[in-house]
C-alpha cells in the first residue's frame, strides 16, 4: 500500500508531464458521461420499439393420413385422424408450431395372424421456414421432435420419442386465413409401433391437410420508425467551452490523489471478484467429482450383484445356455434373454441355435409379448434337423389362441399331429385341437 508522502509525489510528476488545458478536463468528464448515458438510452428505446413490431399467434385444424413405412410386419394399411396447430410466428418467415393430433393405421405382424389396429397420439414442436416466392401460395419446411403414446391391438399404452422433417405449402385467403397441405416423415426411438420389437427404429409418414388463422399485431401494422437525422451529441457545445475556471496547484494534486486512489480500488476489486469467481469452480468441481464417484460405486455394487447381464458372452456355450434355463425357470425372463440373445449372435454356426431361438420365444410368450414370440417360433421351423420343431409347433398353436386367431393355431396343432406322430406333445396338441374342431366352419 502507498504512503501519503508516495501518493503526493506521485501526483506532483503527473501535473509536471501534463499539459495545462488537460486540468479542466475533470469537469467535463460528467459531460462525457451524459452524453453516453443519453446515446444508450436512445439506442434501447429503438431496439424496444423494432421488438415490438413482431411476433403474430396463430391456430388451426385439419385431417391426416398416416401409416408406417419401415416395419418388420408383412402387410401395414393407412388410417385416418386429425391435428390441431397452434403457432407463434418471429417474423413473416419463421415460426415455432405445436401440434397435436391423433392417427390410426393398421399392420399384419406375421403370416397368416390378424391384423393389429395401432392408435396414435402424437405432439410435436416444429420449427417453419416459410419461403415468399408468390403473394398467395408459399411453400414452408419444418423440422423438429416430439413424442407419442400408442397402443397396439388394444394392448397397454406405451410412450416413445420422435424426430421429424417435412415442407409443405400454404395458400391465404386474405392477410390472416390460409389453406395447408403438409407432409412429416417421422423417426421413432422405439421399434414396436407395429407390434414387432426388434430392437431397432420405425419410421411412419403423416399426410394433412387444414385451415389456420392468425392473430395480433403484424410487422409494420401503425407503427412509424422515427426519423433520425445524425446522433445526439450534434448539436452539443464543444467540452472545452464548459471549463469556466483554472484549477488552484492545490486542487490539481487533489484530483490527480483521488484518480489514482480510484485506480487502485478498481483494480483491488477486480483482483478480489477474480478470487471469488475461483473458488466457486474450485466448489463446483470438488461437488462434481464427489457425485462421478458415487455413480461409479453404485455401478461397481450392480455390477457385483449381477454378473450375469454382462452383454460380452463367456467361451463356454453349454454353462451359459444353462443358465440361461436356470434364469428362465427362476421367471427372470429378460436376464435369460439378454444371454440367449448373446449366444445367438457369438455362435452363428453352433448346433444348439434352434434351442436357443426356441427360448427367445418362450422367454417373449412369459412375458405376454405374443406377436415377438411366434416371430421366434416360425425361425425354429425353418431349420430341418431341428429337435425343437414339435415345441414350436405347440407353442405356435397356443401364442395363436392368445391372439384369437384359432384358426391359425389349429392348423399348427394339426401339424404337429400328423407330422410328428411320436412327439410328447401330441396329446396335448389333440385336447387343445378338439374344442377347435367342435365349431362349425363359416
Amino acid at each position: 500500500m502507498l504512503t501519503a508522502d508516495q501518493i503526493d509525489t506521485y501526483a506532483q510528476k503527473r501535473i509536471l508531464m501534463r499539459p495545462k488545458f488537460e486540468y479542466g478536463m475533470a469537469k467535463g468528464r460528467l459531460v462525457m458521461k451524459i452524453k453516453i448515458i443519453t446515446l444508450i438510452f436512445f439506442s434501447l428505446g429503438s431496439s424496444t420499439l423494432a421488438q415490438t413490431e413482431k411476433g403474430k399467434w396463430g391456430f388451426g385444424a385439419g385431417g391426416t393420413m398416416s401409416n408406417i413405412s419401415a416395419t418388420e410386419a408383412v402387410k401395414n394399411a393407412a388410417g385416418f385422424g386429425g391435428e390441431g396447430i397452434f403457432s407463434y410466428l418471429f417474423n413473416d418467415k419463421l415460426s415455432l408450431n405445436l401440434i397435436t393430433g391423433f392417427n390410426k393405421f393398421s399392420t399384419t405382424p406375421v403370416a397368416g395372424a390378424a391384423d393389429a389396429s395401432t392408435s396414435l397420439i402424437s405432439s410435436a414442436l416444429t420449427l417453419e421456414y416459410e419461403m415468399r416466392l408468390m403473394r398467395s401460395l408459399r411453400p414452408f419446411f419444418a423440422f423438429g421432435i416430439g413424442g407419442h403414446n400408442y397402443s397396439v391391438g388394444g394392448s397397454d399404452r406405451f410412450n416413445d420419442g420422435e424426430g421429424l422433417a417435412g415442407a409443405g405449402l400454404r395458400c391465404y385467403f386474405g392477410k390472416r386465413t390460409a389453406l395447408y397441405l403438409a407432409g412429416l416423415f417421422k423417426y421413432t426411438t422405439g421399434d414396436a409401433l407395429d407390434g414387432l420389437d426388434k430392437g431397432g427404429s420405425d419410421f411412419y409418414y403423416n399426410l394433412s391437410a387444414g385451415l389456420q388463422f392468425f392473430r395480433g399485431k403484424k410487422s409494420g401494422e401503425n407503427t412509424k420508425t422515427p426519423k433520425v437525422t445524425g446522433t445526439p451529441f450534434d448539436n452539443m457545445p464543444p467540452v472545452d467551452s464548459l471549463l469556466v475556471e483554472e484549477l488552484s496547484e492545490d486542487e490539481k494534486i487533489s484530483a490527480a490523489r483521488q484518480e489514482l486512489e480510484f485506480s487502485l480500488s478498481l483494480k483491488k476489486d477486480e483482483l478480489e471478484e477474480k478470487l471469488a469467481n475461483a473458488e466457486q469452480e474450485i466448489s463446483r468441481l470438488q461437488q462434481e467429482i464427489a457425485e462421478k464417484s458415487s455413480k461409479i460405486n453404485q455401478l461397481q455394487e450392480q455390477q457385483r450383484k449381477n454378473p450375469v447381464t454382462e452383454k460380452t458372452p463367456p467361451s463356454d456355450v453349454r454353462t451359459n445356455y444353462k443358465k440361461a434355463l436356470e434364469l428362465f425357470n427362476s421367471r427372470k425372463y429378460k436376464a435369460s434373454n439378454e444371454i440367449l440373445q448373446a449366444l445367438l449372435e457369438s455362435n452363428p454356426q453352433h448346433k444348439l441355435r434352434s434351442n436357443f431361438i426356441y427360448w427367445i420365444g418362450e422367454n417373449y410368450y412369459a412375458r405376454k409379448k405374443y406377436f415377438q414370440a411366434a416371430a421366434e417360433f416360425e425361425k425354429v421351423l425353418g431349420y430341418s434337423n431341428s429337435v425343437k420343431k414339435d415345441d414350436s409347433l405347440m407353442m405356435l398353436g397356443r401364442t395363436y389362441l392368445q391372439l384369437g386367431d384359432s384358426q391359425a393355431a389349429n392348423s399348427n396343432f394339426e401339424r404337429l399331429i400328423f407330422e410328428f406322430p411320436l412327439s410328447e406333445f401330441k396329446e396335448k396338441a389333440e385336447k387343445y385341437l378338439q374344442p377347435l374342431r367342435s365349431v362349425p366352419a363359416e
